[in-house]
């Protein structure tokens, strides 16, 4: 498991916000942060300053993290494992 997930999770209900509020935030539908905190998709890079913003992180540790995901991702498709394509809306 990758750290998208768990830290994105962690981070926005630290900070009281619900999945809805975060995805109106930045620009997505609910399903889309659900999708992310499962693991099931990687927010797009256009996504990352809004997501550091929202999240008390910088854009690099952002950056940093979904580039972990891209590679665990990989891996699991070498193991069979499918996963959703990243969304954006």
């Amino acid at each position: 498991m990758y750290l998208i997930p768990t830290m994105m999770k962690k981070k926005r209900t630290e900070l009281g916000m619900s999945q809805r509020l975060f995805a109106e935030h930045i620009g997505v539908h609910q399903n889309t942060v659900l999708y992310y905190e499962l693991g099931k998709a990687i927010p797009k890079e256009e996504m990352h300053p809004m997501i550091a913003k929202l999240l008390d992180m910088s854009v690099r540790e952002v950056e940093r993290m979904c580039e972990n995901a891209r590679i665990e991702r990989i891996k699991g498709n070498k193991n069979g494992q499918d996963y959703k394509a990243s969304t954006g809306s």
